[in-house]
């Protein structure tokens, strides 16, 4: 394998965590989101409306933001992870497009997501999460 390659059980790993983390959004499960990330990580949105730093500000931020939308449906699409600086990190380039209902109707944005993935205590998590929304308002 070449050195700058990531095995395929990892990146099955990473894409499992990418699942994860979808269905727990969606299902608004605040621990599960968590779960998904190492206990310093950073989530923010590009256009900074979203920030968050650490899991209790995490934990806030989702505590905050979860319950706003009547419906929300987190698609992932296609998943480009390349090699981070060690054995034990990786970058992500993820697209996906999110539904939402804030009770006036249905919104659909395309985003991607720019990640940073640890291991951590033996499974891949979230480092840094960022979203870009490229067809907000």
């Amino acid at each position: 394998m070449p050195e700058n390659s990531i095995p395929l059980e990892d990146r099955a790993a990473i894409w499992d965590l990418i699942a994860r983390y979808s269905f727990a959004i969606d299902s608004r499960d605040v621990e599960a989101v968590l779960a998904c990330y190492t206990d310093e990580a950073e989530f923010r949105s590009a256009d900074g409306a979203m920030h968050a730093q650490g899991k209790a500000a995490l934990r806030a931020m989702l505590t905050q933001e979860l319950p706003r939308a009547k419906f929300q449906n987190h698609v992932m699409h296609h998943n480009l992870t390349t090699p981070g600086v060690c054995k034990d990190s990786a970058n992500g380039l993820v697209s996906a497009h999110v539904e939402l209902d804030y009770g006036s109707g249905m919104q659909i944005f395309s985003a991607r997501y720019e990640d940073l993935y640890a291991r951590s205590s033996g499974e891949w998590r979230f480092q840094r999460r960022q979203i870009t929304f490229l067809n907000a308002p």
